[in-house]
C-alpha cells in the first residue's frame, strides 16, 4: 500500500511541478518563451482569440459568412 501511494504521490508532484514551471514560463517570460506552435501562413497566429482549426471544415452558417466577406472585397 505504502509504496503505490508513494508512487502517487511522486507523480503528482511531477505533474504539479511541471505546470507550474509552464506557468513561470508564461509569466515571466512571455509567450516568446514558449515553444512556437505551427502555423500556416494566412492563419491567425498562435495566440489569436479567434483560431479556427484548419482541419474541420466550416459549417453551413461559417459558409455563408466567408462567402459574404468573399463579396465585400
Amino acid at each position: 500500500m505504502l509504496p503505490r501511494l508513494r508512487k502517487s504521490a511522486r507523480g503528482a508532484l511531477r505533474c504539479l511541478w511541471e505546470g507550474l514551471k509552464l506557468y513561470g514560463m508564461m509569466e515571466i517570460g512571455g509567450p516568446d518563451s514558449l515553444p512556437p506552435l505551427p502555423v500556416k501562413p494566412g492563419d491567425p497566429g498562435p495566440f489569436h482569440p479567434e483560431r479556427v482549426r484548419s482541419d474541420i471544415p466550416l459549417n453551413r452558417r461559417e459558409r455563408e459568412i466567408a462567402r459574404q466577406l468573399r463579396d465585400l472585397t
